[in-house]
């Protein structure tokens, strides 16, 4: 139970971060570190690997509570 609470904050995290750096996408905002300008594809990047992360923690979420029925079983 405390692993799919984790993985549930995990991947709200990470789909907040897509939503955020998609509409830095949307508006093209700029982002700087110190001097330097993250360029947009970076942006696309991060969405891309959100993306990836979130359906990794739901998976991993809906395996942890059927392991949890399946040891009940027993």
């Amino acid at each position: 139970m405390i692993k799919s609470f984790y993985f549930f904050i995990v991947g709200t995290f990470f789909t907040l971060g897509a939503i955020f750096h998609f509409i830095r996408l949307m508006f093209e905002w700029d982002i700087y570190i110190g001097l330097w300008s993250i360029p947009s594809w970076v942006s696309s990047l991060v969405i891309l690997f959100a993306i990836f992360m979130v359906y990794f923690s739901l998976k991993l979420i809906k395996e942890d509570k059927q392991d949890g029925i399946d040891k009940s079983d027993e």
